[in-house]
C-alpha cells in the first residue's frame, strides 16, 4: 500500500510537554526529524501559548493542529478536563478555552486546523437531538467564522451507533446556506 500524504504534524501531548519544561530546543529538534519526508510539518498543541510563542520566535513549522479544549494538568486554577480511564460524563468542558485557542490560530501567520471542536463530545452530554444540532450549527458558526480563510477544522466522528459522517454534512450544509450562501 502506497500513500502520499500531505503533511505531518508533532503530537500536541509531546509539544506540551517539552514546552512545559522549558525543552524548546529538543521541541524543534523533534520536529525537525519530521523534515526527511519531505512534506509540511505542524506542530500540535492544546495550549494556545505554544502557537503564540511559536511565532514570535519563527519555530520552523508549517502549520498549526490547535485543540479548541485545552486539557492540560498543569492548570493549577481548576481541575483538569480530562483524565484516562474516566467516562465523558466526569469530564470537564471549560468553554472560555475555545475562544482563547481559536484567536491564537486566527492571530497565526501559518496555516492552522483547529481539532475537538465539539470537545470530544462533552459539550453535548445530556442535550436533547434538537440541543445537539443547535449546539453543533453554533460551534460551526463559532469556528468558521474565527479562522483565517485557509485554515480547517478537524471534526471527529464515532460511527458505531449513527451515521455521524453523514449529521455532520448535512448540519454543515444547513449552516452554509444560511450563514455563507
Amino acid at each position: 500500500m502506497s500513500v502520499d500524504p500531505i503533511g505531518v504534524y508533532y503530537r500536541g501531548a509531546d509539544t506540551d510537554n517539552l514546552f512545559e519544561a522549558g525543552k524548546f530546543d529538543e521541541l524543534m529538534t523533534e520536529v525537525e526529524q519530521y523534515r526527511v519526508m519531505g512534506i509540511p510539518v505542524g506542530l500540535g498543541t492544546h495550549r494556545p501559548d505554544v502557537i503564540d510563542t511559536s511565532e514570535r520566535e519563527g519555530w520552523k513549522v508549517d502549520f498549526y493542529m490547535g485543540c479548541l479544549q485545552n486539557a492540560r494538568l498543569t492548570r493549577t486554577d481548576r481541575k483538569n478536563s480530562y483524565i484516562p480511564g474516566e467516562t465523558k460524563s466526569s469530564l470537564i468542558f471549560y468553554p472560555e478555552d475555545r475562544a482563547v485557542m481559536l484567536e491564537s490560530l486566527r492571530k497565526a501567520a501559518k496555516p492552522a486546523l483547529a481539532f475537538k471542536i465539539f470537545a470530544g463530545g462533552q459539550m453535548f452530554l445530556g442535550k436533547s437531538e434538537e440541543e445537539k444540532r443547535q449546539a453543533i450549527k453554533a460551534v460551526y458558526d463559532e469556528v468558521f467564522t474565527a479562522l483565517k480563510p485557509n485554515d480547517m477544522a478537524v471534526i471527529g466522528v464515532f460511527q458505531r451507533d449513527l451515521d455521524q459522517i453523514g449529521e455532520n454534512i448535512a448540519l454543515y450544509n444547513e449552516w452554509y446556506d444560511t450563514h455563507r450562501g
